[in-house]
């Protein structure tokens, strides 16, 4: 009768299981496992890198170990959240240029960047985080701005569900809110304190919001 495969093998096995795991992440994303909240798997991954890192100070890695982990990335070594993090933050920017504004919290970046706000309330932001986002994405932290693309972009689904715009005689209170709130911007352009990218913003989104005579309820 073959004897029993060893605690000791069964370690390793699981070592190696879980060394094909991060590579194969590598390999999908582009960086090694952090903080970017794709799964609750990747920061167990990124827990099990910081481990090993703290292994191979210890000296309790085997060079076979730290060979394959090389071969993973070379970086594996390095503090992940911070990797991870400086990844998303080049990603958001990107997107912030190519808006011309910051994203809304459910498009792009804009979920990375809602937990970054969260994550600064929380006094979970180093210094040198905040203002590398102060820097690079100004108004980031502008939440009344934030919730106002967010309502424009209903406005936007209620006139492709609908085919027209709301209007005061509309029964749904969903209708109602947004004909105010359409009403509000309007006078506001009028008045001419709608600032330029939030009008940009609209006629994108919402061709037609102004209206014929800017006092138009529906089309």
């Amino acid at each position: 009768m073959p004897d029993k495969p060893s605690p000791m093998w069964h370690d390793s096995q699981r070592w190696l299981k879980t060394l094909e795991e991060v590579a194969a992440f590598r390999t999908t994303y582009g960086v090694l496992p952090g903080d970017s909240g794709r799964s609750p798997r990747e920061r167990a991954l990124q827990q099990w890198l910081k481990r090993q890192g703290a292994k191979a100070i210890e000296g309790a890695l085997t060079d076979v170990q730290v060979k394959a982990l090389d071969l993973v990335d070379g970086d594996w070594r390095a503090n992940q959240t911070t990797l991870s993090w400086e990844n998303n933050l080049a990603a958001a920017i990107l997107d912030y240029q190519e808006r011309g504004r910051v994203p809304g919290n459910e498009e792009g970046a804009g979920p990375w960047l809602l937990r970054q706000r969260s994550r600064m309330a929380a006094g979970k932001l180093t210094e040198d985080q905040v203002k590398a986002l102060d820097e690079a994405i100004p108004g980031w932290r502008n939440l009344d701005r934030i919730k106002w693309s967010e309502r424009a972009k209903d406005l936007a689904r209620y006139v492709t569900a609908w085919g027209r715009f709301p209007s005061s005689r509309s029964k749904d209170p969903e209708g109602l809110r947004l004909y105010t709130w359409l009403a509000f911007q309007r006078k506001k352009l009028r008045q001419g304190r709608l600032d330029g990218g939030q009008v940009a913003e609209l006629n994108d989104l919402v061709p037609g919001w102004r209206g014929r005579n800017q006092d138009r309820e529906a089309i």
